[in-house]
């Protein structure tokens, strides 16, 4: 079989072919023409990864070093930042079933690397990817340093698919906002099976964020404090972000005060304020998390006319790590 069988059938595969050093790349969502197709059924691709499931084949017990590569490029797409991906193996009943496949070596034209299903049709089989274990063809093809990464790239490569991503460098599909145009680093790449390595580029990094944004993104109706503020005239007090309930998630946009404080210094991560007036004082922060979602609380306390509290008052600056932005 030939590499346009699979194409013709809206398979993505992932071939050993030499790739020229002005061949263009760009990141693409799966072909347009296949989601008019199947609208009708279902999704194009995997659109909810947050509780992604994999089953890997008894086949592979026989090719062991492929199961390292599952479990390596499961890892790798777990431990990506703000992407809304979190994948683990399952025995059974999977969203994902990876399994085995024997294609031989196409001399000049390479070697099948792999090819993932169509996962939107509703067929249970579409929902496989097949990795090529005919390893003699393999090495043949590509060489006894033909190695783990190779294979974990391949796995990962498969599975961007599945979540939705054509070929960074292959014509069709429609072009994913904010990524690069070109990227011959990307893992997704077509036609270098036998050099794909194993580490995402930035630019795969943003095409997976624009697909599958962070899961669990609302910040909820009040994230709260958990610091009192200056009780005192003259008492200056710095509140940190880790002082913000939620806080792991959060950036501050704006700081604000009424007008029984001032504000000495301001960063994303810290505000320092002064007691200026006796009565209630109010210090309110706009948040927002890693999916851009804004929300403000405020909370409130009373400064007495007191100009000496007790112990009182931070006036040696920002707190360790506390650096103004």
């Amino acid at each position: 079989m030939k590499k346009q069988y699979f194409i013709l059938l809206f398979f993505l595969s992932f071939m050993c072919n030499s790739c020229t050093d002005d061949q263009a790349t760009e990141y693409k969502m799966t072909d347009g023409d296949i989601q008019s197709r199947h609208q009708a059924h279902a999704h194009p691709a995997i659109t909810d990864a947050c509780n992604l499931t994999i089953s890997i084949d008894a086949c592979f017990d026989e090719v062991p070093m492929y199961i390292d590569a599952i479990e390596d490029a499961v890892d790798m797409y777990n431990d990506l930042s703000y992407v809304g991906i979190n994948v683990s193996i399952v025995s059974s009943n999977a969203d994902i079933h990876i399994t085995c496949y024997d294609i031989p070596c196409f001399g000049g034209e390479g070697i099948e690397g792999g090819w993932a299903g169509e996962f939107y049709d509703g067929d249970d089989e579409s929902n496989n990817i097949y990795i090529n274990t005919n390893m003699p063809e393999v090495f043949e093809c590509c060489g006894d340093d033909f190695d783990l990464c190779e294979m974990t790239g391949l796995v990962v490569h498969e599975i961007g698919h599945a979540l939705g991503l054509n070929h960074t460098n292959e014509p069709d599909g429609v072009y994913i906002p904010g990524t690069p145009k070109k990227d011959r680093r990307s893992i997704f790449n077509g036609g270098n099976f036998c050099e794909s390595g194993c580490r995402f580029s930035p630019g795969d990094i943003a095409a997976l964020r624009y697909l599958h944004p962070p899961c669990n993104c609302g910040v909820g109706p009040n994230f709260g404090f958990t610091y009192d503020g200056p009780t005192c005239l003259n008492e200056i007090e710095i509140f940190g972000i880790e002082d913000l309930l939620f806080s792991q998630d959060l950036t501050v946009v704006e700081w604000f005060v009424n007008d029984r404080l001032s504000i000495i210094n301001s960063g994303s991560q810290f505000l320092e304020v002064k007691a200026i007036a006796a009565g209630p004082a109010r210090v309110c922060a706009t948040v927002v998390n890693q999916c851009g979602i804004e929300t403000t609380d405020c909370f409130f306390f009373n400064i007495s006319s007191l100009t000496d509290c007790e112990g009182g008052g931070n006036d040696d600056g920002p707190w360790p790590g506390l650096v103004p932005k």
